[in-house]
């Protein structure tokens, strides 16, 4: 555990776009017009995840090393999907080349690669970031 708060904080995005994060890095930046009113978004680290769907995440396997942890973003209140395709930042040590974030399809209980947008480390702010259309439960793996 570090130095972040443990308890999900609760943000309120609006039409206008916001970033919002945690203070392990983990960041969410919305554009302008990526939602049509106003929605409520929590960004829980993986030992804020409920019992349940970290079974899921326990029994999900079929990538290689699974780095910097689990994060779920969540939609508390207001429209679930995106208007414009929005930017996670997942913070993780010497990202290389082959990092990539990874959503969880609880259904199948598998990781997939997210292809929505963008997916690539940035090695300049120590993240790697996808860009997504809806949100779920990601972790940064290998590709």
């Amino acid at each position: 555990m570090g130095a972040y708060e443990t308890t999900p904080v609760s943000y309120n995005i609006g039409p206008e776009g916001k970033t919002i994060g945690r203070e392990d890095g983990t960041e969410v930046s919305f554009p302008a017009g990526a939602v049509s009113g106003t929605i409520t978004v929590i960004i829980r680290l993986e030992n804020e995840i409920e019992a349940e769907l970290k079974e899921k995440i326990g029994r999900a396997k079929n990538i290689d090393g699974i780095q910097g942890g689990v994060r779920q973003f969540e939609i508390v209140s207001g429209q679930q999907n995106f208007n414009r395709l929005v930017l996670i930042r997942i913070p993780y040590n010497n990202p290389s080349d082959n990092m990539r974030i990874f959503r969880l399809n609880e259904a199948l209980e598998r990781w997939e690669l997210v292809r929505d947008g963008l997916n690539r480390p940035n090695r300049q702010d120590g993240v790697v970031e996808a860009e997504v259309k809806s949100f779920s439960v990601y972790t940064v793996g290998y590709l």
